[in-house]
């Protein structure tokens, strides 16, 4: 029966006459399993699907910053233009209408873009 395929020549029970060292490096190689690389044949849990929706989607998350950023920017821009300009009219001094524009602006667009990101 030397023709087989496969020979059973490192079977357990032929281990069993070997010498203590061999026995010793099949319980020790039987020890050694990579649990990572295990396939798990389950359906993913809730918090595992909530989890991937999470933190799986960082590019998205910083792609809706970014647009609710920019939304909130020309929003608070447009409103910091109307009252900077009716404050430089008041206190005669026309170097409010930037500073409340960019202030105003980046402010309400900060808080969009959380808004966009938590949405």
């Amino acid at each position: 029966m030397s023709d087989r395929l496969f020979s059973d020549k490192n079977t357990r029970s032929e281990v069993e006459g070997d010498s203590e060292e061999a026995k010793k490096f099949e319980l020790m190689s039987q020890l050694k399993t990579d649990i990572k690389n295990e396939v798990i044949d389950r359906p993913p849990t809730r918090m595992e699907r909530k989890f991937a929706r999470i933190f799986g989607s960082t590019a998205n998350s910083t792609g809706n910053f970014v647009m609710g950023f920019k939304m909130g920017a020309l929003v608070g821009g447009g409103f910091g233009g109307v009252m900077g300009t009716y404050q430089a009219i008041q206190m005669r001094s026309f170097m409010l209408i930037p500073i409340s524009m960019i202030a105003s602006g980046v402010s309400f667009g900060f808080f969009m873009g959380l808004g966009m990101t938590i949405r």
